[in-house]
């Protein structure tokens, strides 16, 4: 009660000034949009902070330049595809995924080879279903499935990808509806993880892409690849080759395959399920702690400390939450609450240190 008398004693004065810019300032931070590029870079800058490498349980196979040499001109057979699958599990794969449309109609025995490979895979295998937008200026739906003589020898995963608008992608899908039916995102099913269609999550970049072991799918193909490099493993199959063209950019590492994206994406499920996302309400009562405790009575020395100590708090936040809930928390309304009571007496640091 003291705390309160006294600050309500000095509302029309120096301290009064300082709170108000702070409430001012923290309520136009929570304008809808108003933060959000800002919040973005500051996980960025955490992302670099928390760098970690993927669990290695998860293998890319790449349809890397040097399987463009080696391998019939692309599209490929689709007998080679079935090679690979037969090579895979006599390898002792776990699960296969294959990030390759296989949505059109192609020589109708190398067709049947590929099917006759997924039906005698042990190995679970998936096969990518998507939805787009027909085209510029049409904005209907087209939904692209294997073929039936595929699908009906494999699951089908979603494996859309889609950029925010800064033109970065930060976040995957859970699931994706598609000819009526919700279809398990990729990730999803690489990592076991129930959900809904067209609900989200944010890509833990942290994960080091670098880090997810490749091997060539030529390597494979040819039998020159190491059995104990596929024995057990999740192998998801794509291009990373630069002319395949299927390249985004993500915050932090550049540009990257989209393979290597699902596959991050994969692995941030992996470290714990989907990812907690709470608003800023928490960080924003640390803050207005801060800025009560700034300009409440007591020594100097301890109102500033305590001020100071108000942001370390919000700024390691999500750092915790992230290094160890898999969530994540919004603190830049908290920040630009601080930053203005900051601003709102630093022109009268004098008059702080004697009060």
């Amino acid at each position: 009660m003291h705390l309160v008398r006294s600050i309500g004693k000095r509302l029309f004065g120096y301290r009064g000034l300082v709170l108000a810019a702070a409430l001012v300032a923290a309520f136009s931070a929570l304008t809808p949009g108003a933060t959000d590029s800002a919040e973005l870079g500051l996980g960025t800058v955490r992302d670099a902070i928390r760098s970690q490498p993927a669990s290695g349980t998860i293998a890319i196979v790449e349809i890397d330049a040097q399987s463009l040499a080696e391998i019939d001109s692309w599209p490929w057979p689709r007998g080679v595809h079935g090679q690979l699958v037969d090579q895979l599990n006599a390898a002792g794969a776990e699960m296969i995924a294959f990030d390759i449309d296989f949505s059109s109609q192609s020589d109708p025995e190398e067709d049947q080879e590929f099917a006759d490979a997924l039906g005698r895979s042990d190995a679970l295998v998936m096969l990518p279903a998507f939805r787009q937008v027909a085209g510029s200026g049409n904005s209907d739906t087209v939904y692209s499935e294997p073929i039936t003589i595929l699908r009906d020898n494999a699951f089908l995963a979603a494996v859309n990808i889609q950029a925010d608008q800064s033109g970065m992608v930060r976040r995957a899908l859970v699931g994706v509806e598609t000819n009526g039916l919700p279809r398990p995102s990729i990730a999803s099913m690489l990592s076991n993880t129930q959900g809904f269609a067209h609900s989200d999550f944010p890509i833990d970049f942290a994960i080091d892409p670098a880090t997810i072991p490749r091997i060539s799918y030529a390597d494979i193909v040819a039998g020159r690849a190491d059995p104990d490099a596929i024995n057990g493993m999740t192998l998801l199959v794509g291009a990373t080759a630069i002319e395949m063209g299927d390249r985004y950019a993500v915050p932090g590492h550049g540009v990257l395959p989209g393979v290597v994206i699902q596959a991050v994406a994969a692995e941030t499920l992996i470290a714990g399920g989907v990812p907690a996302e709470y608003g800023p309400e928490i960080p924003l009562l640390i803050a207005l702690i801060g800025v009560l405790a700034l300009i409440g009575p007591g020594a100097t020395w301890i109102r500033s400390t305590s001020f100071a100590a108000s942001g370390i708090m919000v700024l390691v936040l999500p750092l915790v939450l992230e290094s160890s809930y898999q969530a994540t928390i919004a603190i830049v309304p908290a920040l630009v609450m601080l930053f203005a009571a900051a601003a709102a007496g630093s022109t009268l640091v004098l008059s702080l240190i004697h009060i």
